[in-house]
């Protein structure tokens, strides 16, 4: 066999054995190492030399935060700075101070996304049947390969700013002048300088992927509580166990979105005032230069982003709405109230079986309130919202720079 032949089987065989390993895995897997590069948490068994290195990793992505913010922020303040170089470096500030500001939220309240980690990836309900639990299988897989997207970019961003000068060509460089110590510290520099860049991406893809996942897991585990419904009322309208056991999945899962709801209500309030704030420096970048540039289209890019973030935050929130409003209708439109009877061998079964029925029903005809800072409640209705208020920013602006 010839080497190159040899060579590349036992590479396909590390592959496979890897791939292999992953598929075993439920979601979050990789999000453990995600979330110690990200500074976030470090949930891995090592050692304590190991747990310094670390906390000096967070601690050098504070510094690189404060840093840039500042070095940007008096960049843009600088006289003899063109327009459009001003409103990009004041771009580059927001979106620093954005990113940050999630990732010391996700720290901070990192608790409450392992108990919601925990209730998707350990709830054991119908369980054994096979339909529902496929629709389990088929959400991780998805998020699986939405982590390995995440991994890949993390790379190629790394191998990008190890092997080119993106800094250098926009003016990113290391601000501070180290000119007394040795040439070799100043290099070691302004090379980590460079490579912290890769966090703020990264960090960027992080904080969406935490909560999107958390919330397409709360999506699947709403429409097994659904189809459970759906499937005990057509067995039988006798008071059961099993309608016992649904009630108590749905009141499990209200509480789930109330901890969800704790986590995420400042996060996406950031969120919205970022898509806002970033369509008015846009937009007003663009009316203002009257062309389309490098500074434009790089401001266009992040501006993209955010919508393309609030959007799916806003769509998974109808979708959850609507799932559970659909549970108070399947219910309702059964004749549980008459057709289930009263049995003497049965009789606390069979009023604890209606009352939980009429207390789901009533849950289920509310919103679920996922709130955007106690201001708005997360919706398409909020999005709709949000284009028009971009729309009407845009026609002002160019109203009052005719």
């Amino acid at each position: 066999m010839k080497p190159w032949t040899q060579l590349k089987n036992r590479v396909d065989g590390i592959v496979l054995r890897t791939l292999g390993l992953y598929q075993r895995q439920k979601p979050f897997w990789l999000m453990r190492y995600l979330f110690a590069v990200n500074g976030i948490s470090l949930e891995l068994e090592c050692s304590v030399i190991w747990r310094w290195v670390w906390n000096i990793h967070r601690i050098l992505i504070g510094l690189h935060a404060v840093i840039f913010v500042v070095d940007r922020f008096v960049a843009a303040v600088a006289a003899d700075a063109e327009f459009d170089k001003k409103l990009f470096h004041l771009h580059l500030v927001f979106i620093v101070v954005v990113i940050f500001v999630r990732q010391l939220c996700l720290t901070m309240k990192f608790n409450t996304v392992e108990t919601l980690r925990k209730y998707t990836l350990g709830n054991d309900f119908r369980k054994n049947d096979e339909e529902l639990q496929e629709k389990r299988n088929n959400t991780w897989n998805h998020l699986k390969k939405i982590e390995l997207v995440i991994v890949v970019q993390a790379t190629v961003t790394f191998i990008v700013f190890t092997l080119s000068n993106v800094e250098k060509s926009l003016s990113l460089q290391f601000p501070l002048d180290l000119s007394g110590i040795s040439e070799l510290l100043q290099t070691v520099c302004a090379h980590i300088y460079s490579l912290y860049y890769c966090w703020l991406c990264f960090a960027m893809a992080i904080n969406y992927y935490s909560l999107s996942a958390l919330m397409i897991c709360l999506v699947t585990e709403l429409e097994i509580v659904g189809d459970a419904f759906r499937k005990v009322f057509a067995e039988s309208l006798q008071p059961g166990q099993e309608y016992r056991t649904c009630c108590q999945q749905h009141v499990q899962f209200i509480r789930m979105i109330n901890v969800f709801k704790s986590l995420t209500s400042e996060l996406f309030l950031l969120v919205y005032c970022a898509t806002v704030s970033l369509t008015a420096i846009e937009i007003f970048q663009v009316v203002s230069t009257k062309r389309l540039g490098f500074y434009e289209v790089f401001v266009i890019q992040d501006f993209c982003v955010f919508y393309v973030e609030f959007f799916c935050f806003c769509w998974l929130a109808t979708k959850m709405n609507e799932m559970n409003f659909r549970i108070a209708g399947l219910i309702y439109e059964q004749e549980w109230y008459r057709e289930m009877q009263y049995s003497d061998n049965l009789p606390k079964m069979y009023r604890s079986v209606k009352q939980s029925l009429l207390i789901v029903m009533i849950f289920a005809q509310q919103s679920l309130g996922i709130a955007v800072g106690g201001i708005y409640e997360l919706s398409m209705e909020l999005f709709m919202e949000l284009l028009n208020n971009s729309y009407s920013l845009l026609m002002f602006l160019k109203e009052i720079t005719k």
